[in-house]
């Protein structure tokens, strides 16, 4: 997994600074590190409450809870604009929670059957080809970023990661 990444990222042109890169890489990082930790967490939660349905509502309704609290203190004040002549939101915005709740849920269904490791690998390997198919078509209006070489040799190796882990 690590090696596709590097690869995916080696040959790329900077388009910022190298130490802001790096800065944002590390950002990354730390933010990639949640998901397990998420993932365990949901996990327990599920036995604890008996549910795995149970157990993404309460992570959602704490993440709901923290999320209104952080945009209420950023924003001042609750902001939510929906134009009638001019509706700025389509009904495709909203599918996002949704995706949410089913991948919260999805975590904690698969977690005990291929632990943590191998879950969030094949998550992420989802992720990845969601992304470069999203990248490659510039779908949602944004910008695009054709599939290359390099990126096919990353997803390989990415897959290969995943087929040592299971497999071996």
């Amino acid at each position: 997994m690590i090696s596709g990444i590097i690869y995916m990222n080696a040959k790329k042109s900077p388009s910022v600074s190298q130490s802001s890169s790096r800065l944002w890489l590390l950002f990354g990082l730390c933010t990639g590190m949640m998901p397990p930790l998420q993932t365990a967490i949901n996990s327990a939660l599920r036995y604890k409450v008996d549910s795995f349905l149970y157990a993404a509502f309460i992570s959602f309704t704490v993440g709901t809870i923290i999320l209104l609290i952080l945009a209420m203190i950023i924003n001042r004040g609750i902001k939510l604009l929906f134009y009638i002549d001019n509706f700025r939101l389509k009904p495709w915005h909203f599918i996002g929670g949704l995706l949410g709740a089913i991948y919260i849920a999805t975590n904690i269904i698969l977690m005990p059957h291929l632990g943590v490791t191998l879950t969030l690998m094949t998550v992420m390997l989802g992720q990845i080809l969601m992304g470069l198919f999203i990248d490659h078509f510039g779908m949602m209006g944004l910008p695009k970023y054709s599939i290359d070489q390099r990126r096919v040799i990353a997803v390989i190796l990415i897959i290969c990661g995943i087929a040592l882990l299971k497999f071996f």
